[in-house]
């Protein structure tokens, strides 16, 4: 009987599709490695935190200048429904919005509308000049500019008639399709 050659590679795949191709000695070898980069990994996930879930506080420079966005004529309400304080970011309009509407502008897509949130996310300076630069007055005044006569979504409404009402008072290159 010819001795059948043994096959001990293995592959690791990155989150992109990259791929890197490996071939050990033996079978215990081979374990080896996968045990030891399975287990690298793990320790990875488990120190990182998210973005989402770890405490941090903003530079005071930072906090001064999202405190001043919030303080820009129109930003004390949603730029869309008008509910007070918004605590919400569209970058694309360089608008607050509230956490309601912030749902609706996310299943937009980022093309039409990328949220952040003024508490939670980084904020570089590129995009506080944005923000600082347009706020919910200059925004309302472009995308609203044609809606006479349409209805705005309101606080409280559901998500449906918000999303139905926001999307009619966007201007039609701004639509869904």
């Amino acid at each position: 009987m010819a001795e059948q050659e043994e096959n001990f590679e293995f592959i690791i795949v990155s989150l992109t599709g990259q791929m890197w191709h490996f071939e050990a000695t033996s079978y215990e070898e081979r374990d080896a490695w996968v045990q030891a980069i399975e287990s690298q990994i793990l320790a990875s996930l488990q120190s990182c935190e998210s973005s989402k879930n770890k405490s941090r506080l903003p530079s005071q420079t930072e906090a001064i200048a999202l405190q001043s966005i919030r303080n820009l004529r129109g930003n004390n309400h949603c730029v869309d429904c008008e509910a007070q304080n918004p605590d919400w970011a569209s970058l694309n309009l360089g608008a607050l919005i509230c956490i309601e509407c912030s749902g609706i502008h996310r299943n937009l897509g980022t093309h039409l509308s990328r949220v952040r949130s003024l508490d939670l996310d980084d904020w570089p300076p590129e995009l506080i000049k944005v923000m600082s630069s347009i706020g919910n007055e200059l925004a309302n005044s472009v995308w609203e500019a044609n809606a006479q006569g349409r209805m705005k979504p309101v606080p409280d409404a559901s998500r449906y008639g918000s999303e139905l009402q926001l999307c009619s008072t966007r201007p039609p290159w701004a639509s869904l399709s």
